[in-house]
C-alpha cells in the first residue's frame, strides 16, 4: 500500500511540473544569470516605427544590465513611460539595470524598445532578429515573433507579472 501512495503522489507531482512548464514561457535567450522570455514586436503602425517588449530574468545574486539593442531591421532604443502632471510622454534610456533575482517586464506604458528607421512596415506572422548586449551577460541573440499591437497587449495582460 506505502509503495503505490508514493507512486501516486509522484504521478501527481510529476503531472503538476509538466502543467507548470506547459505555462511556462521557453527562454529564448540565455547568458550568464540572464534569461530573455516573452519578446514580441507590434506590427508598424507607421510605416518605419515599431515597438518591441520583453521579459528579462536575472536569476543570479549580482545586478547586471542591458547596455543596448540592435536590430538589422532598423534603428532599436530603449525608452520608458513617464506621467507628469497628467501626461504621458516617452523618455529615453540609455540603459536598464537589473538586479539580482529580479525580472523586468516591458510593455505597453512602461519601458519597451522602439524600432524606427525600419525599411518596410512590420506585418503580423513577420520575425525579427534581435541582439541585446549586457554588462555581465554579454551579448544574446534571438528572434522575436511580430504580432498586432492587440495580440501583444492580450499576451501581456494574460500573465501576470512575476510569471515565469
Amino acid at each position: 500500500m506505502e509503495g503505490s501512495v508514493k507512486r501516486a503522489n509522484a504521478v501527481v507531482l510529476a503531472a503538476c511540473v509538466v502543467t507548470a512548464c506547459g505555462r511556462d514561457h521557453p527562454p529564448l535567450a540565455t547568458g550568464g544569470e540572464i534569461v530573455v522570455r516573452e519578446a514580441y514586436a507590434t506590427a508598424s503602425a507607421a510605416p518605419d516605427v515599431s515597438a518591441l517588449y520583453l521579459t528579462i530574468e536575472n536569476r543570479g545574486t549580482g545586478a547586471d544590465t542591458l547596455l543596448s539593442v540592435a536590430t538589422p531591421a532598423g534603428h532599436a532604443m530603449l525608452h520608458t513611460v513617464e506621467v507628469r502632471n497628467g501626461l504621458s510622454s516617452m523618455r529615453p534610456v540609455d540603459r536598464l539595470p537589473i538586479d539580482g533575482g529580479a525580472q523586468v517586464r516591458m510593455r505597453p506604458g512602461a519601458y519597451h524598445i522602439m524600432l524606427t528607421g525600419l525599411p518596410a512596415p512590420l506585418s503580423a506572422g513577420d520575425t525579427i532578429d534581435i541582439e541585446t548586449v549586457f554588462a555581465r551577460a554579454g551579448t544574446l541573440r534571438f528572434r522575436a515573433p511580430v504580432l498586432t499591437y492587440t495580440d501583444v497587449v492580450d499576451r501581456l495582460e494574460r500573465d501576470p507579472p512575476g510569471h515565469r
